[in-house]
């Protein structure tokens, strides 16, 4: 088969095959191009690492190490184009072979992966997350539990409930409570902070996890800001509903699992309706409190 023959083959693959020696591009075919961008010489005599995302470098070392004791390896690695974004690749390595059959560095073989990468992060979204309101269901809070604290703090559960949540599917339709729900998880999101989670874990019910407070009392007084927030007019369609919530506020002991916890603040929660509804509850009995956010 003719050189020019073996250049088209290589222009015509969607994979971009790249030969790398002591570290550095000797040959890249021509698809590099179409996925990298650049040309073709720009890609020679590179230090290959510095083209790899720095969080995939410890990666690329360990594929690197499997080729040199003469295994192969494969992984997905993030590569900087010339136009300086980052692009993920599926990439196959193996040792390179010259015509005498002695080894000389190692084979790449590269295979677009950005659609696949963003198919399987919506689908993660999907399987992690609210339908609705796009809050983190109970299985992502699963995830966070098993992560656990990334302060090294206290982690407050808040339990918050709509109150009279039918009254409002009753009176406007369950699109008008869908819309509720949604304009609820906006708000106790914006009042948060990073590392801190609101999830939808029933029907009506959102659970807000406050990772690194001090105490309940930092809670609580978080959770009557939640409250009055909730609290303000929400216009639907016209119509202006005005809904509330009670709030039952722990903390997370050494000993609790995610369903100990909610259980507690599920407790909690029961005795803010109780009260009277429109309320923060916190418990354990000992340093139990409740405040009515009634303004």
């Amino acid at each position: 088969m003719s050189a020019d023959r073996y250049r088209l083959l290589l222009l015509n693959s969607p994979d971009l095959v790249v030969h790398v020696d002591r570290g550095r591009g000797a040959w890249v075919s021509p698809s590099v191009v179409s996925i990298l961008g650049g040309d073709e010489r720009e890609w020679l005599d590179l230090r290959v690492y510095d083209r790899v995302h720095p969080d995939d470098r410890l990666l690329l070392a360990d594929m690197g190490r499997c080729v040199l004791y003469g295994g192969s390896a494969m992984g997905r690695l993030r590569v900087r184009g010339s136009d300086g974004e980052y692009r993920w690749l599926e990439v196959h390595v193996k040792r390179f072979l010259d015509g005498n059959g002695s080894s000389n560095g190692m084979l790449a073989s590269c295979r677009p992966a950005d659609e696949v990468v963003r198919t399987e992060d919506a689908l993660r979204r999907i399987a992690s997350s609210d339908e609705l309101t796009g809050l983190p269901n109970r299985r992502e809070l699963l995830q966070w539990f098993s992560r656990g604290s990334s302060t090294g703090g206290g982690v407050a559960a808040l339990f918050c409930d709509v109150d009279r949540f039918k009254v409002v599917n009753d009176t406007y339709g369950h699109a008008a409570g869908d819309a509720v729900l949604r304009v609820l998880a906006q708000r106790l999101s914006s009042l948060v902070r990073d590392g801190d989670v609101v999830a939808r874990i029933g029907g009506d019910e959102l659970l807000v996890l406050l990772d690194g407070v001090a105490d309940l009392g930092a809670a609580m007084r978080l959770a009557t800001d939640i409250g009055a927030a909730a609290s303000l007019p929400i216009v639907i369609d016209g119509a202006v509903l005005q809904v509330t919530l009670s709030i039952g506020v722990t903390m997370m002991s050494p000993t609790d699992g995610m369903e100990t916890l909610l259980e507690r603040a599920d407790r909690a929660m029961y005795r803010a309706k109780q009260f009277g509804r429109n309320r923060v509850v916190v418990i354990p009995d000992r340093v139990q409190a409740v405040a009515s956010m009634t303004r």
